[in-house]
């Protein structure tokens, strides 16, 4: 077994964060074109953003980095939403308009109660597969939330299999056949109660 460790995020880590992020789900290199990963990395080190370096935890395997998870809370959602927003039409200009529909579809479909937090990314790179990397990563979460909040929310996009099972076995169970759609991604809600 691989030696995993989980940490908070470091503003080092934004070529990283940029790098999972489009990985975890295809539906960011849509919203953040055609910067994907500068824009990415632009959020990562701005604070006050539901993608800052605030909300990521990083899995390291022999003290490289393996993973990320990026989670916030509802008060975080309340908090920032309108400042992500801000964010991104300042730095993708007259490119965030088209996208602005997508991004309202999304906070529709979210809907975060008091006492539900919503894993906004959970990925791996490839080389840190099936070693408990992303199992390792939930647990953390799970165990840091757990005083907080009362149940973790998530999306998975249809047809990812390997996703769905690892979240399955994680206990997190499908709540929606889709909860909104992106071009030709569609996801669906899984949740976890903790409490």
């Amino acid at each position: 077994m691989a030696d995993i460790a989980v940490r908070k995020g470091r503003s080092e880590d934004s070529d990283d964060f940029a790098r999972l992020l489009v990985l975890s789900w295809p539906g960011f290199s849509i919203l953040f074109a055609p910067r994907v990963e500068e824009t990415a990395k632009r959020l990562f080190q701005q604070p006050g953003n539901l993608f800052s370096l605030s909300h990521s935890y990083f899995a390291e395997v022999d003290g490289k980095v393996a993973g990320l998870l990026a989670v916030y809370s509802r008060k975080h959602e309340e908090e920032e939403v309108v400042n992500t927003r801000r964010l991104l039409a300042k730095h993708l200009g007259w490119r965030f308009m088209p996208r602005f529909f997508y991004w309202v579809n999304m906070r529709r479909a979210l809907k975060l109660m008091a006492g539900e937090c919503y894993v906004n990314s959970l990925a791996v790179y490839p080389e840190f597969r099936r070693l408990g990397v992303a199992t390792r990563l939930l647990l953390a979460i799970e165990a840091e939330m757990a005083e907080s909040v009362s149940r973790i929310m998530l999306d998975v996009e249809v047809g990812n299999q390997p996703a769905l099972n690892l979240y399955r076995k994680a206990g997190y169970a499908k709540e929606a056949p889709a909860s909104f759609k992106i071009k030709d991604s569609e996801n669906f809600r899984m949740a976890k109660l903790l409490k």
